[in-house]
């Protein structure tokens, strides 16, 4: 049986400048604007970390917002 790929591979969200990609990033997102949980989102450790690592820095920018635009 083969491993299926998450989606943090495919998005080639390893590169450099991973928060300026705002439409990969917000697959991890819940609908309140929170970061999904590691078992989830399917990610391995690192992954996930880095991933949160470029979800926060996008926040810190501006470019994601911190909450939903909803509320």
């Amino acid at each position: 049986m083969r491993k299926k790929k998450n989606e943090f591979i495919e998005s080639n969200l390893l590169s450099d400048n991973n928060y300026k990609q705002i439409q990969n990033l917000e697959k991890f997102l819940s609908e309140q604007g929170k970061i999904i949980n590691r078992r989830s989102s399917k990610l391995p450790i690192r992954q996930h970390s880095r991933m949160t690592k470029e979800l926060k820095r996008g926040r810190l920018i501006g470019l994601i917002p911190f909450t939903s635009l909803e509320n």
